[in-house]
């Protein structure tokens, strides 16, 4: 089924810096959060994931801009109706566009705006909107379809965070902090590609030696398993990882997912590839299915492709909540899952 609408990328620019935007030439950007407002009436998912791809031909503004920012979330607004220029319009009201940016087909001030160094402005104008007639029925049909499978990420969600150091990880390589390890690795010359992926899979191995199940998957599982639903994993790591962390499971073996997608199967995610690819495997559609993780990465692959989204941020958790997605649910115990697919 093709699906149409409006869309709404939340970006971060880590760092003050100009960017020469096609026909719109050199614009200077302040460091913080940015919200881009797209419509692809001739189907969703095909633009998201242009938008998501690491390398592309830079042929709209927000390629430009993405080439320095990072998609920090994802919001769709399924209709057959163009909401493009009334979300821009909206927007505009409380915060600054960028002039023309996006916008160079119609009569608005721009589709780039300035958020801030918080988001939480953001959050709550996506609330406001979500609410609206239309939109929020849609809402309620996607949540209302029945959850036939569940797709788990791996490192913090089936085990517990913190077994692999990333930031050593990138000292090692040389990646900026701010950037994703495996998309700076697809950046570099061909010569240092295969180098940096052999020091990625070393940390990875090492990782899964230490790695240690998360207190309540085997039992999450087995009861996910017991009601009839079909399980997979989809993770960033080496397929030769994800071996080794499921032999420190008692009882949770291989043969218990339907699907098991590493990075060596299909593009990593934020990209949704992995999560069509697992629900081909699993013979369910994306709609039918709960994409669990404890990083954004996790829940813009679910989204983007229609499913359920569920983020899981424990008591441990560190991370700094700008930069969390908006997901379906949030749960701080993964035998909530059991109730949630009740």
């Amino acid at each position: 089924m093709l699906r149409q609408g409006t869309y709404v990328l939340l970006l971060h620019l880590p760092r003050h810096c100009h960017i020469l935007v096609g026909s719109l030439k050199q614009i200077f950007f302040k460091k913080g959060f940015y919200a881009y407002v797209g419509s692809a009436m001739g189907g969703l998912e095909a633009r998201l994931k242009r938008h998501l791809k690491s390398h592309k031909k830079r042929r709209w503004h927000i390629d430009y801009f993405l080439h320095e920012a990072e998609i920090i979330d994802v919001v769709i607004l399924e209709t057959n109706v163009r909401l493009e220029c009334s979300v821009a319009s909206l927007l505009g009201m409380s915060f600054p566009a960028i002039k023309k940016f996006g916008s160079s087909d119609c009569k608005c001030n721009g589709h780039l705006f300035y958020i801030g160094q918080k988001r939480e402005s953001f959050n709550n104008f996506i609330e406001k909107i979500l609410q609206m007639k239309g939109l929020q029925c849609h809402q309620n049909k996607r949540r209302a379809t029945k959850v036939r499978g569940v797709l788990f990420d791996m490192d913090g969600t089936l085990t517990l965070p913190g077994a692999i150091d990333f930031a050593a990880v990138k000292r090692e390589m040389g990646c900026p902090i701010e950037v994703p390890v495996l998309e700076y690795i697809e950046a570099q010359p061909k010569g240092k590609q295969q180098r940096f992926r052999s020091i990625l899979e070393r940390h990875e191995l090492e990782a899964a030696e230490i790695s240690i199940p998360n207190p309540e998957a085997e039992q999450c599982l087995k009861a996910l398993k017991a009601k009839g639903l079909k399980l997979g994993i989809i993770t960033r790591n080496c397929a030769a990882s994800v071996k080794k962390v499921l032999s420190k499971f008692q009882q949770v073996k291989e043969e218990t997912f339907e699907a098991i997608i590493t990075r060596e199967m299909a593009l990593p995610k934020p990209h949704p590839e992995g999560v069509e690819m697992a629900a081909k495997k699993m013979g369910i559609t994306p709609w039918e299915m709960l994409v669990v993780g404890d990083y954004r990465f996790d829940i813009i692959a679910g989204k983007v492709v229609g499913a359920k989204t569920a983020l899981l941020k424990s008591p441990i958790s560190v991370s700094d909540p700008d930069f969390d997605p908006i997901a379906d649910y949030r749960i701080s115990k993964l035998m909530e899952l059991v109730m949630l697919v009740a």
